[in-house]
């Protein structure tokens, strides 16, 4: 991922939208570790994609919740959300 990430302009970072799931990567600190190393090494442009909505029946509350959490983080490290 470092070695990848070193050498892009932009990056996608993809969250699954499951219920547990995305709680899990972030308390885990996998969604946090991806996008603090893709910062740290120059990635100013960072596209959040949500997978696996389908598996909460397309729940916009679910999505809502998601987005306002993600960009709150962003946020505190540095992207302009």
């Amino acid at each position: 991922m470092i070695q990848g990430a070193c050498q892009a302009d932009a990056a996608i970072l993809v969250l699954d939208g499951r219920v547990g799931a995305y709680e899990q990567g972030m308390k885990s600190g996998t969604t946090k570790t991806h996008s603090i190393l893709a910062k740290a090494v120059g990635v100013n442009q960072l596209a959040v994609v949500i997978n696996k909505l389908d598996t909460v029946d397309w729940s916009e509350e679910r999505y809502d919740f998601i987005c306002s959490d993600v960009q709150k983080y962003l946020k505190k490290i540095n992207y302009k959300v």
